[in-house]
């Protein structure tokens, strides 16, 4: 899923609406939060610090990975495809992430720094960090830079975002790894329903027909009833954010797609997982 080149940068820390102009025949997007940057950036993303060293055992995928000290890391900021299991078909370009990394990190290049965020386990209890190797290259820049993954934020652990976005722009812009799969292009939502078997990471695209707000959560619902759901803690990321303008407009969001239940449900953390599109005329 290529994406255009992007005319305005949001300054670091701040949440910035811009818009985005894309090739002939793929409109305009208007994006929250500086999604995206313009194609051919390389994306260092060094670390400021090192806040432990340790070295690889086993890399289980694309996004996740086992210490010698029998630890899992999970990385921070990137979602890999999902390799098979007993009950789940998976994703494609799964094998090709996992032993892409696999080759990247096999001895000697095994020896990683981690960096911590503002947490440091998930629900999992796996450790969540930014990874680089002895020779300071960042793990998830070059994942991203590569097509092995895409950007994802999940608060509170937001460190290099904005340079792990950049990572990504280069690889969909030019069309590599995952981007050249019609898999990763966004999902029309209108035919997404429970009895479809969607779940799991995905883009999902569709029109905003209602916006509601209660008590816990602000909601998004698209045509044909998928509902994107903000959490009221959540908005504090959203400081310029004004859902009810949101209506009739079409939107792109990306993360983690529920189709069990009564209605398709996706989670919204950062304002940089939504990306609203404005048609040519």
């Amino acid at each position: 899923m290529p994406f255009g080149r992007a005319v305005e940068r949001a300054p670091h820390g701040r949440a910035l609406f811009r818009f985005w102009r894309g090739g002939r025949g793929h409109g305009s997007a208007l994006v929250l939060a500086g999604m995206l940057y313009a194609h051919g950036a390389v994306a260092d993303c060094p670390a400021d610090r090192t806040d432990e060293r340790v070295r690889v055992a086993h890399v289980h995928d694309g996004d996740t990975l086992m210490l010698r000290d029998g630890r899992k890391v999970r990385l921070i900021g990137v979602n890999a495809p999902e390799l098979p299991r007993a009950d789940d078909p998976g994703q494609p370009y799964a094998e090709e992430a996992r032993d892409a990394l696999r080759g990247w990190l096999a001895p000697p290049n095994d020896e990683l720094s981690l960096r911590y965020d503002r947490e440091r386990f998930d629900r999992y209890g796996r450790l969540l960090a930014h990874l680089y190797r002895a020779d300071g290259m960042s793990v998830q820049a070059w994942l991203l830079e590569r097509g092995y993954a895409v950007a994802i934020a999940v608060p509170p652990n937001l460190e290099d975002q904005e340079c792990y976005r950049r990572a990504e722009a280069g690889a969909s812009g030019a069309g590599l790894g995952l981007w050249r799969l019609a898999y990763y292009r966004p999902l029309p939502g209108a035919e997404i329903g429970p009895d479809v078997p969607e779940s799991g990471f995905r883009f999902v695209r569709g029109k905003v027909v209602r916006v509601g707000t209660g008590a816990g959560a602000v909601w998004l619902n698209l045509e044909g009833g998928l509902a994107l759901r903000i959490a009221r803690p959540d908005l504090r990321y959203f400081p310029a954010f004004r859902p009810h303008d949101l209506v009739g407009r079409t939107v792109v969001a990306r993360g983690w797609l529920i189709t069990r239940g009564a209605a398709p449900l996706m989670q919204i953390r950062h304002p940089s997982s939504l990306q609203v599109i404005a048609e040519d005329g």
